[in-house]
């Protein structure tokens, strides 16, 4: 499935470098290609909202400026390769220059280096920025070494040397496939577990009070006659065919006010996520929220709305109508990409 993947992604960049903007047909060389399917993917990689995603994909790219050299074998793939040179070099009685590198630092350094290591015990590395976090391991290795840093996990030489945390999926310099359970050693495999609370005899109570509730509220809406016999009071709740009063009789305590509404709390622009309104709750596009917003294009601002600017528009979003159109041109969630709305 990778093969299959990376053939796919090396095909499209192909095709649109020697085909889109080239603006060649693609039909005698690729015969299996329709005419629409040309029209759709020229139309696709011209679009406004492919050249937004496609710099931002370059964006982050550009941060990966330290690759590794293993190959497709990957770091576990290599550790017997470097475990035979660690013996090699205790066989000849040599002084092992990896030693100097704690943890999993080594093997993320042994991944960027010099395929040779010269006699004097100077380690060649990839690049200038490789050799810079490696002399910067080094100071962080000596610190701890005096107790003035500690290791604790995924908090250790290498990630202070990155100023990077650690992505969840995986464990750097250790392998892509291996998580946070095993990829830290035995010595911090039960770290952070959450573990479950145990439901008392007065939570399960109260969960099945508020279920029984909810469900005579449910049968009452729809018209469902209740009789007497099957309005079940629970242990500390009041009656499901009581309405609940305003103020508590006994304590004469009011009900708390309502929370506000979590946008009027904003100071500032912040990201958020559009959704579509229904139950499902399902993601349209990513956008960034301006609070205390009293006009937009000119236009007041509804009571209950807010200002927010796409970012990032889903492509199966794109034709939904804005439910407050920007003029002629705004209507639809695609055109307002990097608009205010």
């Amino acid at each position: 499935m990778k093969e299959i993947a990376s053939l796919q992604r090396r095909f499209k960049a192909h095709f649109r470098a020697y085909f889109v903007r080239q603006d060649e047909l693609p039909f005698e060389k690729h015969p299996f290609l329709k005419p629409e399917d040309r029209e759709w993917f020229v139309e696709t990689t011209n679009s406004r909202f492919f050249e937004q995603v496609s710099q931002e994909m370059k964006d982050k790219r550009a941060k990966h400026n330290k690759p590794h050299k293993t190959g497709r074998k990957g770091y576990y793939g290599k550790r017997k390769e470097w475990q035979e040179e660690d013996e090699k070099l205790a066989a000849e009685g040599k002084e092992n220059p990896w030693e100097q590198y704690p943890g999993r630092s080594r093997p993320y350094l042994r991944a960027r280096s010099g395929k040779t290591t010269s006699g004097s015990g100077e380690i060649t590395f990839s690049s200038p920025l490789v050799a810079e976090v490696a002399d910067k391991m080094k100071r962080i290795a000596a610190q701890a070494s005096y107790g003035s840093f500690t290791r604790v996990r995924e908090n250790d030489v290498l990630t202070k040397a990155l100023e990077n945390p650690d992505h969840r999926g995986w464990v750097r310099g250790v392998s892509s496939s291996v998580g946070w359970g095993k990829g830290f050693g035995e010595e911090f495999a039960g770290m952070y577990w959450k573990k479950k609370r145990r439901r008392s005899d007065a939570d399960k109570e109260e969960i099945v009070g508020e279920a029984i509730t909810r469900v005579m509220e449910l049968l009452r809406v729809a018209g469902v006659h209740i009789p007497d016999g099957l309005c079940i009071t629970q242990a500390g709740h009041k009656s499901s065919c009581e309405e609940e009063p305003h103020v508590n009789a006994e304590y004469n305590i009011e009900p708390p006010p309502p929370e506000p509404d979590t946008i009027d709390l904003l100071i500032e622009p912040t990201k958020c996520s559009l959704l579509d309104g229904s139950g499902y709750d399902m993601e349209l596009a990513l956008a960034t929220i301006y609070p205390k917003q009293e006009t937009c294009h000119t236009v007041p601002v509804q009571n209950g709305y807010a200002v927010v600017q796409p970012t990032n528009v889903w492509a199966n979003a794109r034709h939904i109508n804005l439910p407050i159109p920007v003029g002629d041109e705004i209507t639809t969630l695609g055109d307002a990409l990097l608009q205010r709305i």
